[in-house]
């Protein structure tokens, strides 16, 4: 683990060793992306009316739905479809949801110029139900890649496939690592105010 001033970065060899992440203190994750550092501060800060009015892009709901019926939410950015942009999927924490999370996030991902998915989990207490086996689907994992993948199919949106970070705070920490070590689509991981379990880690190693 890198400390970049207040910023804290997972490295590859924290994965590596399928050792476990101990809990940071700061709510901070570094996504290295082509347009920089990207800094998320998002929930150590509040955020107001300032926030919402430099998000000028468009929020949707994700279409597909659990059989729970949640679903989740997405962001992009103002101008995406003449760009090719980075994703970030977001993974709430206990009691979260993700339309709560892409309000944290939007105003982030306007000033960045990334595109931001923040799926719901399946559980309506808000806790990610992840496979402990090689091979094991969850519904959880079955409705992520789902967002993944209408996200991606969207019409303007190109995501470039060089920057797809998985993120998730306190519980959703621990979900993204999963993602990012079992799903092929991912380069990047963070984790914030959260640990990853030694038996969540899969044999993908994402880049950061």
């Amino acid at each position: 683990m890198t400390r970049l001033g207040g910023q804290i970065k997972i490295n590859r060899r924290d994965v590596r060793g399928q050792r476990p992440i101990s809990t940071v203190g700061m709510l901070v994750a570094v996504f290295a992306v082509s347009v920089g550092s990207i800094g998320l501060s998002v929930f150590g800060s509040s955020f107001g009316p300032a926030d919402i009015a430099s998000a000028t892009g468009e929020t949707r709901a994700v279409e597909a739905v659990t059989t729970t019926g949640r679903q989740g939410a997405y962001y992009l950015p103002a101008g995406h479809e003449s760009r090719t942009l980075p994703l970030l999927v977001f993974f709430h924490g206990t009691g979260g949801k993700g339309s709560l999370a892409i309000l944290r996030l939007r105003s982030y991902a306007e000033q960045k110029g990334f595109v931001v998915l923040a799926p719901d989990s399946v559980s309506v207490a808000g806790v990610w139900t992840i496979g402990q086996r090689p091979g094991d689907t969850t519904e959880d994992r079955n409705h992520v890649m789902t967002c993944v993948r209408e996200v991606m199919a969207a019409p303007g949106v190109k995501i470039n496939l060089a920057r797809v970070l998985a993120a998730g705070f306190s519980v959703g920490g621990n979900a993204a690592a999963y993602f990012a070590t079992h799903e092929a689509i991912f380069t990047d991981l963070a984790v914030l105010h959260g640990h990853v379990a030694p038996g969540t880690v899969g044999f993908l190693r994402p880049r950061s």
